[in-house]
């Protein structure tokens, strides 16, 4: 029996990695170490943008600065026309790969200043603002304890009178020698005052006994004894 020919040639005979899934695309990879340019996938792999304002942004991006992009120059590049180049720039606009500003010239010119982005603002993430540092330290002392409130009576408060003052007594016998000396005191007063004359009715000297009370209140009199 004849053997089986195969007309295929084997993977390992093709070159192809057998790690390579066997449809879809393989990329044979080469690490670029000048005349490369990075792009990034958000605009290489954008889902609304057409074809051609995928191919005009990668090729913006790979210009030199001063490389003059307006519509004649690209139509002049590629086999696209004006009308085709406008709409796909109009598109890198939108999304944030190009902008296109009017400027008048120091000597009078209008010129169009065109700015490609690698990244959109909108994709670009602000770092947030690092919080500050707490410089209080940390309150590490005791708690204080509660307050106790006395226990509530039930008797009611009561209202502190004056004692009253003690009543004057009478005598056990009788000191002439002291009455008379308040006597005196009391006469003397008119040196002081002339409307503080008493008459002998009023400062029974001889009659009137001595009481100790009434002789200590007349020695706080404000005058002198003659």
């Amino acid at each position: 029996m004849a053997s089986q020919q195969l007309n295929a040639p084997s993977r390992a005979q093709s070159g192809i990695p057998a790690t390579v899934p066997p449809s879809g695309v393989a990329h044979q990879r080469h690490r670029h170490t000048e005349k490369f340019t990075v792009i990034g996938n958000h605009l290489a792999q954008h889902e609304r943008m057409s074809l051609v304002a995928l191919g005009l942004g990668v090729y913006i991006l790979s210009l030199p600065d001063g490389v003059n992009v307006g519509i004649k120059s690209l139509a002049a590049r590629f086999e696209e026309g004006e009308v085709v180049i406008a709409k796909g720039l109009r598109q890198l606009e939108a999304y944030g790969y190009l902008s296109r500003t009017r400027e008048r010239t120091p000597q009078g010119r209008w010129v169009t200043r065109t700015v490609a982005y690698d990244m959109p603002s909108a994709l670009i993430q602000q770092p947030a603002a690092p919080k500050p540092k707490s410089t209080q330290k940390p309150n590490t002392a005791p708690a204080p304890a509660p307050a106790t409130t006395p226990a509530a009576t039930n008797a009611p408060s009561q209202a502190r009178t004056p004692s009253p003052a003690p009543a004057l007594t009478e005598p056990d016998h009788l000191d002439f020698t002291r009455h008379r000396t308040a006597a005196e005191i009391l006469a003397g007063l008119r040196r002081h005052d002339p409307r503080l004359i008493l008459s002998e009715r009023d400062v029974p000297a001889s009659r009137a006994p001595y009481r100790p009370g009434w002789n200590a209140a007349s020695s706080r009199l404000p005058c002198d004894a003659p």
